[in-house]
């Protein structure tokens, strides 16, 4: 059945035998012998001969349907095994969030490269729901997330670690109060607020200021909200982001407060328009995970890159 599905398929998109026989290089005769095969095979027509131009059946069109299936996962093969040949074994294919493939894989990469030797890499920015079809389906080896994805398909190890914490614009009078407490973005930089000389503000301090929160879903937007409910209130949002870098820069020009991770002033752009205040709650430090698939068939590179990881 597989040999005829062209020659049907061909006929269905030109709705003519002959149109089908000349760009399939055949006699009309030896095309019709074809379908009249597959119909034979499934014991009942698929097209419908009477009609000008031809037109499918109601099997038809069902059998249709299902080569286009086959088809569509005869070009995913294709592709697949066309840039599994391209890439050889000296790819590695990292994916996640702007933040991650911008600030956080890099060095990664660099510190391996350091002990391994110069490798080939390709980035791919993902959102959260994309992270996990992307490696089932092989386009990644590995990506970076914060958020603890369950999945018996998934592997994953603690590869870092970050603390979440207040970005205040530095235009509010409310830091003139809290001069032992507040940090600058130098401070953070040096990682001052690691060292345990700065205590944890009193979150209820801002109880009734507005906040730049990330959407819904994420992980940044879900330990916001807990925190404040343990601090006694509820955030109030004025406006809702996509990226913890776009809440940080409007934040910095005063549209309201963020919850934003440590690692952005590390890496990066500074700004003296925030001030920054560590959050005494189990939640504002959280593990950063690489992941990957189960079971897969790493590459030599991915799997050396993997060990580098573990051994820390």
């Amino acid at each position: 059945m597989l040999k005829e599905i062209v020659y049907v398929y061909a006929v269905y998109q030109e709705r003519s035998f002959s149109k089908a026989a000349q760009k399939l290089f055949i006699s009309q005769p030896a095309l019709s012998a074809m379908v009249k095969k597959a119909e034979q095979e499934i014991r009942t027509p698929i097209f419908d001969r009477s009609t000008n131009p031809i037109s499918l059946t109601t099997a038809g069109r069902y059998y249709i349907s299902q080569v286009e299936k086959i088809l569509k996962i005869q070009r995913e093969m294709e592709s697949y095994f066309q840039v599994l040949s391209a890439r050889g074994d000296s790819q590695l294919r990292l994916g996640g969030s702007s933040f991650f493939l911008s600030y956080i894989f890099p060095p990664m990469v660099t510190r391996f490269e350091e002990h391994y030797g110069k490798v080939s890499v390709s980035w791919l920015e993902l959102r959260n729901t994309e992270l996990i079809s992307r490696l089932q389906d092989r386009s990644i080896d590995f990506f970076l997330e914060v958020d603890e994805l369950a999945s018996p398909q998934l592997e994953r190890l603690v590869c870092g670690e970050e603390r979440v914490i207040l970005a205040v614009p530095a235009s509010w009078e409310i830091n003139e109060r809290l001069g032992e407490y507040r940090l600058t973005a130098e401070e953070i930089h040096a990682r001052k607020h690691l060292s345990g000389q700065v205590p944890a503000v009193d979150l209820g301090m801002f109880a009734d200021k507005p906040y730049v929160l990330l959407r819904e879903g994420n992980d940044s937007f879900q330990r916001a909200v807990a925190i404040c409910r343990s601090a006694g209130f509820t955030p109030k949002p004025a406006m809702m982001v996509d990226q913890v870098l776009t809440s940080y820069y409007l934040a910095a020009e005063g549209n309201g407060i963020a919850f934003i991770r440590d690692s952005i002033l590390f890496y990066a752009d500074m700004t003296e328009k925030l001030y920054f205040y560590l959050i005494d709650d189990p939640l504002a430090v959280r593990p950063v995970y690489l992941y990957y698939k189960k079971d897969m068939d790493l590459s030599p590179v991915a799997r050396d890159f993997l060990r580098f990881v573990e051994e820390g």
